[in-house]
């Protein structure tokens, strides 16, 4: 359905409505290696701020997708590499 592409879905276990979505990623280039710390949760390339509750992306070669309007719904950066 989306053509190779894939996004992230983080859900607060303290309040498990609270669901925080990427924008979408291709699923080719991404590496799926899990980190947790204090302060962030992610995988190798997306950092979920957990008291932001915003994502930084930092995947190489990353493009912009016109269907994260209806995918995303949390606040994200992009740091160019």
């Amino acid at each position: 359905m989306l053509g190779g592409m894939g996004y992230l879905r983080v859900i607060d276990t303290q309040e498990p409505a609270k669901v925080y979505r990427t924008p979408l990623y291709d699923t080719q280039s991404m590496d799926l290696r899990a980190f947790e710390n204090e302060k962030e949760v992610g995988v190798s390339w997306v950092d979920f701020d957990r008291q932001e509750k915003t994502f930084t992306i930092s995947v190489p070669q990353w493009e912009e997708s016109w269907l994260n309007i209806f995918i995303s719904n949390t606040p994200y950066t992009h740091l160019e590499n």
